[in-house]
């Protein structure tokens, strides 16, 4: 349990640094994200609703993004899925306009 401790203190310490100095330390947070997410396991939350069945998710350690497919499984956004989704979010908004 003191290494998953020593794990924790060191992230906080990064990421306690890129705040302070935020364009000379973003690679190596973003480096330790993905190192804390791969020990760990990511840590969704949802970013956005596209519609009333699409969403998308990012992980706020490491910044992986992901969206749900046809079938509602999560998946990988690409640049293509990412503007499928802009394009999906505006077709919806107009024909569900706000109350």
């Amino acid at each position: 349990m003191s290494i998953y401790f020593a794990l924790y203190q060191l992230f906080k310490y990064v990421y306690a640094i890129q705040i302070r100095s935020q364009m000379a330390i973003t690679y190596k947070q973003n480096a330790l994200g993905k190192m804390w997410c791969s020990m760990f396991g990511h840590q969704f939350v949802k970013t956005r609703n596209v519609t009333g069945h699409f969403k998308e998710y990012q992980c706020p350690v490491c910044r992986l993004e992901q969206t749900n497919d046809a079938k509602g499984e999560r998946i990988f956004m690409t640049p293509e899925l990412k503007d499928i989704n802009e394009t999906l979010m505006h077709l919806y908004q107009k024909r569900h306009p706000a109350i």
